[in-house]
């Protein structure tokens, strides 16, 4: 669960910069400023996720992030492909709340869960996951990406980007 919430805050929000640039024709300045301003949602999202989950429940919580992560993660490609900014920064700020909210929230989830005593190794192999995620997850993406321009694509297509999603 946190292997599927994790991949996509790290590998497809790890390229936030070069898509404003390539696929929206963003400047250097206000790419930066896109990604630090999604920083701030990610804070936001450990936040917010936390402070709902204790009203929620913790597995309520997690049900939500990650459903809103699959319904983003599947009409991302679609608001690239129409080129679609305000949509692309809105879902993008969403996604990343999620991400944050994973991090929020799987230290009382696993407390809850299995109870304080185990949340130490637990939650080093959750964190275990997490680079998992990163590594294998970029290393897939930029396998794939680097391939695609031997079939004609360029890096303003936003193919290029979206392949990763399906």
């Amino acid at each position: 669960m946190f292997f599927g919430n994790s991949i996509a805050g790290l590998v497809f929000l790890s390229r936030l910069a070069n898509t404003t640039k390539d696929i929206f024709g963003k400047d250097e300045a206000t790419s930066a400023a896109i990604v630090a301003i999604n920083g701030g949602f990610n804070l936001g999202g450990r936040l917010f996720f936390s402070t709902i989950s204790d009203r929620l429940g913790r597995k309520n919580a997690f049900f939500v992030m990650l459903a809103s992560q699959v319904v983003i993660l599947g009409s991302l490609s679609i608001i690239m492909e129409k080129r679609v900014y305000w949509a692309f920064l809105l879902v993008i700020w969403i996604l990343t709340s999620c991400y944050g909210g994973g991090f929020g929230c799987i230290p009382a989830f696993l407390c809850d869960v299995f109870g304080p005593s185990n949340i130490g190794a637990l939650h080093g192999i959750i964190l275990t996951a997490w680079s998992l995620a990163g590594v294998g997850g970029g290393l897939l993406f930029t396998e794939i990406y680097n391939n695609l321009p031997a079939n004609g694509y360029t890096t303003k297509d936003p193919y290029m980007y979206s392949v990763n999603l399906h």
